[in-house]
């Protein structure tokens, strides 16, 4: 490969033999030895620096931008840097993946202040103060870190160490420069990195990766959004004929080389059965993603898309008008299933889902705040996969426990159901609203309450629970229909979320079931 990316090479000698110091020592020699690894795929969703310098005007650390917002600042980075590091803890026991591509770091646009390309240096000079010190009172040193340094650091301090770093050239900035990077956080030495410029979106990054001696090849990317829009699809298939360019290449060079090709490709893992007019797609089309697993395990066809390891209810990431989204993805070629170098262990495909944390309790991602200091993380779910280190010796040829399959009925968007009838969260009761502050008041969006109280009015309609008077909402026809003859002053009883729209706490009601006659506190009633 070219060696066109930019590499962090860390090689981390410790002065001090502190428990933390030893701990994360052991844990990273073990890593390296380990027969089996973890691969992360995370898109962060805009992890800013706080240099001020942003393309996104939100970022910038300006004045307000309305009247219950308020501007990015070194508190919201320190509680971002906090869901990273949640999650990534939250995989292997504490020990973290192995391998992490990240998407949406933001791109340093004052790189003349960035760190040295030896982390080593910067986590020396940085030994002596935590990330709430630094974040607590910045400096101007500080205040130019780019964002994977904060990450590093961050991790660092909660013994998860990452010696090489790999990203795009971030010092080639331009007017059309993406506002974001895809970045790798790897364990294992990273031996070479390409970066490949593609129409519309975030740079490739192919990063070969030396695991016990094999070479192992990564592919992280971020391809141009619109899943549904067929005015970008055609971007979108620029983006796969540039990662399918870079494959040819690498299985040019050798058949049975072992590649992973993650990230967020911005579409649906049944991109064309979805979406029958876009005659071409990327994903499908030109990538030729597809779920027949035993015959990439034999080497009849080239790629396997994971999402296929997954039954269909479990297959999505985002949640975006209540349509489930497969935008991020992980697929694997023939040589991952053979008896020699990395092979994929079978199965071991799935999301990291972290209730309360990234998840609410429908099961959708909680996408990062200001509000409240900072709430949430992301508005997509990472998956995580595992491999192994294999011989040939290995009498297993294709270790294969039930093979993915093209789906029979594939070609329909998923949406998240809020039918009660076939279950859903356990209601919280509207008490605990009572007294609250505005900040406390935001720790509850997104819960799910049984509402049992007084129509206050009708214009605008508005439910009276204790002492909290809340708007009512739905978008449902049916909703309003089934209200339509309660009266001002009659009791009302409904399940409803707490959302917040245009500045205003409301009572959002999602589906008719939530209004059932029949079942205890859900029916209006007039008496």
């Amino acid at each position: 490969m070219l060696g066109t990316g930019q590499l962090w090479t860390q090689t981390f000698t410790f002065m001090k033999s502190s428990a933390r110091v030893l701990f994360t020592l052991v844990a990273l020699l073990s890593s390296l030895s380990a027969k089996e690894f973890s691969v992360l795929v995370f898109n962060v969703e805009n992890l800013f620096d706080i240099d001020g310098v942003a393309e996104f005007e939100d970022y910038r650390q300006e004045a307000s931008f309305g009247k219950d917002q308020v501007p990015y600042s070194p508190a919201l980075l320190h509680e971002k840097l906090k869901f990273i590091v949640d999650t990534l803890v939250a995989v292997d026991d504490g020990a973290g993946p192995d391998i992490v591509l990240f998407q949406e770091f933001e791109r340093d646009r004052t790189p003349q202040s960035s760190v040295s390309d030896d982390p080593l240096r910067f986590l020396d000079a940085a030994k002596n103060v935590t990330l709430e010190e630094m974040l607590s009172n910045p400096s101007r040193k500080v205040l130019g870190l780019p964002a994977h340094a904060f990450v590093v650091k961050a991790l660092s301090e909660a013994g998860l160490i990452y010696p090489y770093v790999a990203m795009a050239e971030e010092k080639r900035l331009s007017e059309d420069s993406p506002a974001h990077i895809n970045v790798i956080f790897s364990r294992f030495p990273i031996v070479d990195v390409d970066t490949f410029p593609t129409p519309g979106a975030r740079e490739v990054v192919v990063a070969e990766l030396d695991v016990g001696g094999n070479p192992f090849f990564v592919v992280n990317n971020h391809w141009k959004s619109g899943a549904s829009n067929a005015d970008t699809e055609p971007t979108r298939v620029e983006n796969a004929k540039t990662v399918r360019a870079a494959l040819d290449d690498l299985l040019g060079d050798d058949p049975a080389a072992d590649v992973l090709i993650g990230g967020d490709l911005n579409t649906y893992y049944n991109q064309s059965l979805l979406f029958p007019e876009m005659e071409v797609t990327g994903v499908n089309t030109i990538l030729l993603s597809q779920g027949d697993e035993r015959a990439v395990a034999e080497g009849e066809k080239d790629l396997y898309n994971l999402w296929f390891e997954l039954p269909l209810p479990e297959r999505y990431t985002e949640a975006w008008r209540d349509f489930k989204g497969t935008l991020m993805q992980m697929l694997v070629t023939p040589g991952l299933y053979d008896n020699e170098g990395i092979r994929y262990v079978d199965n071991s495909f799935d999301r990291v889902l972290l209730p309360g944390r990234n998840i609410d309790e429908w099961g959708r991602p909680i996408r990062f705040s200001f509000e409240g200091g900072g709430r949430g993380g992301s508005d997509h779910l990472p998956i995580l996969a595992r491999f192994e280190v294999v011989d040939r010796s290995d009498p297993r040829s294709f270790p294969l426990t039930d093979p993915g399959q093209e789906d029979d009925q594939p070609n329909r968007v998923m949406l998240i159901d809020y039918n009660l009838e076939r279950g859903g969260p356990e209601a919280h009761s509207p008490n605990i609203l009572e007294d609250l502050e505005e900040s406390e008041m935001r720790e509850h969006i997104g819960k799910f309450f049984e509402v049992d109280g007084v129509w206050e009015s009708w214009n605008p309609p508005t439910v009276r629970v204790a002492d909290v008077t809340l708007p009512f909402y739905s978008s449902q026809d049916v909703v309003w229909s089934r209200m339509g003859e309660v009266e001002t002053g009659d009791p009302v009883r409904f399940f409803a979320e707490l959302v917040k729209w245009d500045d205003e706490y409301q009572w959002l009601v999602r589906d008719p079931s939530w209004l059932m006659v029949g079942r205890r506190g859900l029916e209006p009633r007039t008496n």
